[in-house]
């Protein structure tokens, strides 16, 4: 069945909105247009990585055996990037002058050349055959509430997110790569783009059945099971142990899971941000996760396994400085 081609509307479509939004072929921006960006920086808490900073980092892991995969959030989980762009987002709020909660790309030429230009350069700075593309819950509403996309041919929010994962996935094919990606890509994929890999947030026999028919793999990146202690209360020692025993009961039969490629210990900088908690907390469940999911059953029992976690995070808590972020 033939389709005709949806177009996004133009600039003028949108009233108001004419100054925030840029097409390929529009003028560069202006002074006005550039000064959210660098107002932005207010928003930031920790700073930047330069190119040479990731070169380095990719060099110094990849001696050590480990793959850096980088994760570009798109359509949802892109805050930062409408902070520095305020265009890239609901042009609605942008007209407010308040895209705090802003976290959705909006569908435009430039949000889709910003997507193309940023896994262009990710696909730059890390060798990975695998670029996460995000694609994690996305609120459809907002899209959908539009007249605007209405009218150029996108009437399900399904639709709009599929232009995003589509431009993404032909930019990573142009580098040779591969996709990764949250299982709720399947809600606008129901079969993924061939090859890729879906991360779960648990075992789901749609997810494994999904990624079995993309011809891909699926991770588990279950956070009630592999996140570290989401706790407020003072980190300490001893609370650490105890998480770490209580994954390492856990997560030998999770790891069971039919298909299932490997796991990822699920982070939130907001809760690992001061040495202290990243010691505590990230640390020995990082170790329990590595000893499992690489050994399977020939991993080290508890009791062998304790000591260890509990030397080498002694051991990083003397060799890491204790740096400290710059306010900018």
């Amino acid at each position: 069945m033939a389709h005709a081609r949806p177009r996004f509307p133009s600039p003028h479509e949108r009233r108001g909105s004419a100054a925030a939004h840029h097409g390929a072929g529009d003028a560069a921006p202006s002074a006005d247009d550039v000064a959210p960006a660098r107002r932005a920086q207010a928003f930031a808490r920790h700073g930047f990585y330069s190119d040479s900073n990731i070169r380095h980092l990719v060099s110094y892991a990849a001696d050590r055996g480990i793959r850096i995969v980088p994760e570009v959030c798109i359509p949802s989980g892109a805050g930062a990037a409408i902070r520095s762009y305020p265009h890239l987002g609901n042009p609605h709020l942008v007209r407010c002058g308040d895209t705090r909660n802003a976290t959705s790309l909006w569908p435009s030429t430039s949000s889709l050349s910003f997507v193309q230009a940023a896994l262009h350069r990710a696909c730059d700075l890390f060798p990975s055959p695998f670029i996460h593309i995000g694609a994690g819950p996305c609120d459809w509403g907002e899209w959908e509430a539009d007249s605007a996309l209405m009218r150029a041919g996108f009437p399900l929010g399904s639709d709009i997110e599929r232009v995003f994962v589509e431009r993404a996935l032909r930019t990573l094919r142009f580098h040779g790569r591969r996709a990764a990606a949250w299982e709720s890509l399947t809600r606008s994929f129901p079969t993924p783009p061939d090859g890729t890999a879906l991360l779960s947030r648990g075992e789901s026999a749609a997810t494994i059945d999904a990624a079995a028919a993309a011809g891909g793999c699926w991770v588990l990146a279950d956070e009630r099971l592999l996140a570290p202690s989401m706790s407020a209360a003072p980190a300490t020692a001893a609370r650490a142990i105890g998480d770490a025993r209580r994954l390492y009961e856990r997560l030998p039969e999770a790891m069971r899971a039919r298909g299932l490629a490997g796991c990822e210990v699920v982070a939130r900088p907001a809760t690992t941000a001061s040495p202290e908690k990243l010691m505590t907390q990230l640390v020995p469940q990082l170790l329990v996760a590595a000893e499992i999911a690489w050994h399977g059953d020939q991993a080290l029992t508890w009791e062998r396994l304790a000591p260890l976690i509990e030397a080498n995070a002694a051991y990083l808590e003397r060799a890491i400085p204790r740096w400290i972020a710059q306010r900018t």
